[in-house]
């Protein structure tokens, strides 16, 4: 298994790689976890948001998403690109 470094910059260069490969193979990542684990930090992070972005998913310490819910990547919004929280 790969190792990653703790910003995730190594993560999202992967994502990118296998993107690219894969064309127009539709990718979605599921996301799951506790909550107040970071889960939407890190789908905000791999989406290159900051949380306070209109795009961004809700950051918080208590549960805010209760049902799945997509955030598409900005940079491959018509390549079903995408994270499922």
């Amino acid at each position: 298994m790969a190792e990653f470094a703790d910003d995730f910059s190594d993560v999202e260069l992967a994502l990118e790689d296998a993107l690219a490969e894969s064309e127009h193979f539709p990718v979605t990542i599921g996301i799951t976890g506790e909550s107040g684990c970071g889960k939407s930090t890190f789908i905000n992070t791999m989406r290159g948001l900051d949380a306070e972005d209109p795009n961004a998913a809700e950051v918080g310490v208590t549960e805010c998403t209760t049902e799945p819910t997509p955030y598409v990547h900005p940079n491959h919004p018509g390549d079903a690109f995408s994270f499922v929280l």
